[in-house]
C-alpha cells in the first residue's frame, strides 16, 4: 500500500476508521479517497482550501477592525486630553456690584454673603466653551 501525501504540504496523510477519506493533520485538509485509494483532490481539496483561506480573510478583517477601533479610541481619547488638560489653568472670575475676584478666599466670604440672599446668575464662555466668568446680580 501506497503512503497518500497532502498536495498542500506534503505531510502524510491519515485514512479515517470508514476508508472513504483522508486528512492532514497540519493542513486541517480532507481529502475523499476513491475505490484505487487514489485522492479525488479535485472536489474537497479545492472546498478545504476556500474554507481555509476564507477563515484566514475572516480572522484578518477581525484583528484589522479591533485595531482601527483602538486607533480611533486613542485618537479621540487624547485630543480630550488636551482639551481638558488646558482647562486645569482656566481661571473663572466672579463678579459682583461691579467687584471681580477670582481668590478661593474671596469666593468662599462672597458665598456667605449671598447666601440669604436673591440673586441673577449670568455665565460668560470663553472660544473653547468653557465658562470664564460668573456674573451675580441682585434681584
Amino acid at each position: 500500500m501506497k503512503k497518500l501525501k497532502c498536495e498542500n504540504c506534503g505531510a502524510n496523510l491519515k485514512i479515517e476508521d470508514n476508508n472513504e477519506y483522508a486528512y492532514c493533520e497540519y493542513c486541517n485538509l480532507k481529502y475523499k479517497l476513491n475505490e484505487d485509494s487514489n485522492i479525488d483532490s479535485e472536489t474537497y481539496n479545492y472546498a478545504y482550501k476556500i474554507v481555509n483561506k476564507i477563515s484566514i480573510i475572516i480572522i484578518v478583517a477581525i484583528i484589522g477592525f479591533f485595531l482601527l477601533l483602538a486607533t480611533i479610541l486613542i485618537f479621540f481619547g487624547t485630543s480630550k486630553e488636551k482639551k481638558y488638560s488646558n482647562n486645569k489653568k482656566h481661571i473663572i472670575n466672579i463678579k459682583y456690584n461691579e467687584i471681580e475676584i477670582n481668590d478661593s478666599n474671596d469666593i468662599k466670604n462672597l458665598k456667605q454673603k449671598l447666601e440669604d440672599k436673591d440673586y441673577e446668575v449670568v455665565f460668560d464662555y470663553d472660544k473653547d466653551g468653557f465658562i470664564n466668568k460668573i456674573t451675580l446680580e441682585d434681584i
